[in-house]
């Protein structure tokens, strides 16, 4: 319901200043694959590959270090990595990483599920 709620808001503010909302998918539940760090290509991407992506992202996500909440996400990751911990992720499905062919999402959110 809350999430149906920010959608209608992202939308209806976009409608009022005429920009076109970014298209994002989540995936289902799952565990992350596997974690690569770059430290010099874009500003420092990490690629992150997840057990379920959705088709848009067939490959997974990846991470701009210079986004606001980078950081945070990261760490998060890595912590449900290392602990086996399944993770829903969603991405922005019309920004794929410059660094590959493969389909990477850059990364919108990612969430542990306990």
């Amino acid at each position: 319901m809350m999430q149906s709620v920010r959608i209608a808001a992202a939308l209806g503010s976009c409608l009022l200043s005429g920009v076109a909302p970014a298209a994002t998918t989540d995936n289902p539940v799952g565990l992350v694959t596997g974690v690569y760090t770059y430290t010099d290509y874009g500003t420092g991407d990490v690629v992150v590959t997840v057990q379920n992506p959705p088709s848009a992202c067939q490959h997974g996500y990846w991470i701009r270090m210079t986004d606001a909440g980078a950081k945070t996400t990261f760490s998060q990751i890595l912590a449900a990595y290392h602990a086996k911990t399944p993770l829903r992720m969603g991405g922005y499905d019309d920004q794929m990483w410059p660094g590959s062919t493969g389909k990477y999402c850059r990364m919108y959110f990612a969430g542990a599920i306990y």
